[in-house]
């Protein structure tokens, strides 16, 4: 996920849990910590739900959902991977075919949170 700076093509399949994998490994390894926060992650194309939860710097993946999520982030899987893959600062609360469920601090600490995803690739000698 580390190479992936752009959203996939139109002909490429998008898997969430991919997607979701590579999210957890980034926040992982950015140590994000925003807190305790549960969020439930749904495709209105195919029913998958996935539980994204987040601890002192340690995040989980699973699909094994649970009630009381902070936040509820609802979109297809296409739409989806085109939010997770876009440059943070082109992503927003009213992104097009993205519904986040939750309160106003909510949405900004899953903002706040995902803004380490997705890496772009750097030149060499950048840092």
């Amino acid at each position: 996920m580390r190479h992936l700076a752009r959203p996939p093509a139109v002909d490429v399949p998008t898997h969430p849990e991919h997607m979701l994998n590579g999210l957890r490994l980034i926040l992982n390894q950015e140590r994000v910590d925003v807190g305790p926060v549960h969020w439930v992650i749904r495709t209105s194309d195919r029913g998958d739900a996935f539980n994204v939860r987040g601890k002192r710097g340690k995040w989980t993946v699973d699909t094994a959902v649970a009630a009381n999520a902070d936040l509820e982030v609802i979109g297809s899987r296409r739409s989806l991977a085109e939010y997770l893959t876009t440059t943070p600062r082109m992503r927003s609360a009213s992104y097009p075919g993205i519904e986040l469920k939750g309160s106003d601090a909510e949405i900004s600490r899953f903002l706040k949170a995902i803004a380490v995803f997705p890496q772009l690739a750097q030149a060499p000698g950048q840092s």
